[in-house]
C-alpha cells in the first residue's frame, strides 16, 4: 500500500518527517516504533552515523523531533512500546 504525507497525523514538521524519513526506507518504519522525544534524538544521531542520513541541527531537528514525540510518542510496554533495532 502507497504511503503518502497525507496519512501522517497532522501538525507542524508532518511534511519535513516524512520526506526524511521516506526518502530512505518505509515511513510504516517508523510509525511503528512509538519512542520518546530522547529515543528519537538517539535515534536521528545513530542513523547519521551509521546509515549517512544527512546531519540535522538547530531549529530543522527540533521541527523532525517535535512531530516525531507527538505523532508516534513513545508506547507502554504492554503494547511493545520502547525501542525496538528494526534492522
Amino acid at each position: 500500500m502507497p504511503e503518502a504525507v497525507e496519512d501522517l497525523p497532522a501538525g507542524p514538521g508532518r511534511e519535513e518527517t516524512f520526506g526524511l524519513c521516506a526518502a530512505c526506507h518505509a515511513y510504516r518504519l517508523v510509525s511503528n516504533q512509538g519512542m520518546s522525544r530522547e529515543r528519537w534524538d538517539e535515534t536521528l544521531t545513530w542513523m547519521t552515523q551509521r546509515h549517512n542520513m544527512p546531519e540535522l541541527q538547530g531549529a530543522d531537528r527540533d521541527l523532525i523531533l517535535d512531530y516525531l514525540a507527538k505523532a508516534h510518542p513513545q508506547k507502554p510496554p504492554s503494547l511493545g512500546g520502547g525501542f525496538r533495532q528494526p534492522f
